[in-house]
């Protein structure tokens, strides 16, 4: 009963601290400049949808909505094909070649982005993909794609391997074991993978 009542406070809470700093933003995106200021948590005096067209007019946001989509929906599907693929042939490789491999994308982990920033402009400068939107993907897939193996590496690893040998005893090739038993049981981990990728995109 204390477990309940304390779940169902808690949760309340935290709706609250959702549901309030929203609502005080919709009611602020209605009223003038000064009655932000004077009056942020009242209730606008006149209901003002200026803001809203200057938003979708001038500052073109439908376009950056759609440009944003467009990136992240190639960052993810990218991202996800070439860490699976990785993190399977590197899962399925017991010699030191597999955890050298694994070890590389480690160390890519402990690399801050800010170091890259400038080498990354001048080379993307030097390739022309600065202002376009296919080298903004080649960046996320390039930032996400050390953590991603390393996630669906352990994954993978996780996996019975009498499942891998019973197939490639009946003849299944290691494209078909990828393809139809470790992609669909890696599905969580997938999509973990993908709500990763998509936040860090979001930074």
């Amino acid at each position: 009963m204390i477990y309940r009542i304390s779940r169902i406070a808690s949760l309340t809470l935290f709706a609250l601290l959702i549901i309030i700093p929203s609502t005080i933003v919709v009611f602020g995106s209605s009223k003038s400049d000064a009655e932000v200021y004077n009056k942020p948590l009242a209730l606008p005096e006149r209901w003002n949808l200026d803001n809203f067209r200057f938003l979708f007019e001038i500052s073109n946001v439908g376009r950056t909505f759609i440009n944003s989509v467009i990136v992240t929906g190639f960052s993810v599907t990218l991202t996800l094909i070439l860490s699976s693929l990785c993190a399977f042939a590197i899962s399925r490789m017991i010699t030191v070649t597999g955890k050298v491999l694994f070890s590389l994308f480690a160390i890519g982990l402990a690399i801050p982005g800010q170091v890259n920033l400038v080498p990354i402009y001048l080379l993307f400068l030097d390739l022309g993909l600065s202002n376009k939107l296919s080298g903004l993907v080649l960046i996320n897939i390039v930032t996400t794609l050390p953590i991603s193996v390393f996630i669906l590496t352990a994954f993978f690893r996780e996996l019975p391997k009498e499942m891998f040998e019973v197939s490639e005893v009946d003849g299944a090739t290691p494209w078909r074991v990828y393809r139809s038993i470790a992609l669909p049981l890696s599905r969580p981990a997938l999509g973990a993978t993908a709500i990763l990728s998509i936040c860090n995109y979001l930074e």
